[in-house]
């Protein structure tokens, strides 16, 4: 049932990143990131999460920057597993 799932628990989160929650399941699963450029030109990422079987997606978009550019020329100068574009 919903209610006894760990994910019941995201609500509650409060100041705590989405992020260290997932990582503490023990058995979360992760999918491939998939890639994406908005016609506004702001790259994000999403991925699919399951934990206690329920999937929860997860989406983010980048403010453009220095970090950001660095972090796509190294996905663009190597070969990564994993990921595709949505």
């Amino acid at each position: 049932h919903s209610l006894s799932s760990p994910l019941a628990e995201i609500p509650r989160l409060g100041v705590e990143p989405l992020g260290a929650f997932l990582f503490k399941q023990a058995d979360l699963r992760r999918e491939s990131f998939q890639l994406a450029e908005s016609s506004a030109g702001y790259w994000g990422r999403r991925s699919m999460f399951f934990t206690a079987s329920k999937p929860i997606m997860v989406a983010e978009f980048f403010n453009p920057g220095r970090k950001l550019n660095r972090l796509l020329m190294k996905i663009a100068g190597t070969e990564v597993s994993g990921m595709s574009i949505f």
